[in-house]
C-alpha cells in the first residue's frame, strides 16, 4: 500500500497523520493503495462502499473501529472533516435521486462525531491505534474511537 500524502504531527509523544478542515474521504475499497494511514502505516482508515467507515490494523486487515453505518450501497455519500470541527457522514436518500455532486445539496447527515463548535479542530490517526479529534491548537482530544493498542 502507499501511503496518502498527510501532514504529521505529535500529541503527547504519539506521531500522528492529521486530517484538517475541508479533508474529504472518498468511498474506495478497504484493500485500495492511497487510504489514509497513521505515520507508522500501522493503520488506515476506508470509507467502505458498504457505507461502513472503518479504522484497520494493517497487519492482517483487523477492523478496530467501525461506525456501523452499512446500508449505504444505493446511495451518493460524502466523509468530511469540517471547519466547524465535526467530522459527517453524509447520505442522500435511497437510490440516489437527486443529489449535487459539487455541493451538499440533497445529502443528509448519517453520523459524525459530534464535535462542531470547535474550528479548526482536525482528525488524527495515531501510531497507538486511535482515531481522535484535537482542537485546533493541538491541546486535548475532542472525541476518539476508543482503540489505542499501546
Amino acid at each position: 500500500m502507499t501511503k496518502m500524502n498527510l501532514p504529521t504531527g505529535r500529541f503527547h509523544g504519539v506521531p500522528y497523520s492529521k486530517m484538517a478542515a475541508g479533508f474529504e474521504l472518498p468511498v474506495m475499497d478497504a484493500y485500495e493503495s492511497n487510504l489514509p494511514h497513521s505515520p507508522s502505516l500501522k493503520y488506515y482508515l476506508a470509507h467502505q462502499w458498504d457505507g461502513n467507515l472503518v479504522l484497520y490494523r494493517s497487519s492482517g486487515r483487523k477492523a478496530l473501529w467501525a461506525s456501523n453505518t452499512m446500508g449505504g450501497e444505493k446511495r451518493a455519500r460524502k466523509l468530511l472533516m469540517q471547519g466547524d470541527g465535526n467530522f459527517v457522514l453524509y447520505w442522500t436518500s435511497p437510490n440516489i435521486g437527486s443529489y449535487s455532486p459539487t455541493s451538499m445539496e440533497g445529502f443528509h447527515p448519517r453520523w459524525s462525531t459530534n464535535t462542531h463548535g470547535n474550528p479548526g479542530a482536525f482528525l488524527a490517526l495515531q501510531d497507538d491505534g486511535n482515531l481522535v479529534i484535537y482542537t485546533a491548537d493541538n491541546t486535548r482530544a475532542l472525541w476518539a474511537s476508543g482503540t489505542n493498542e499501546h
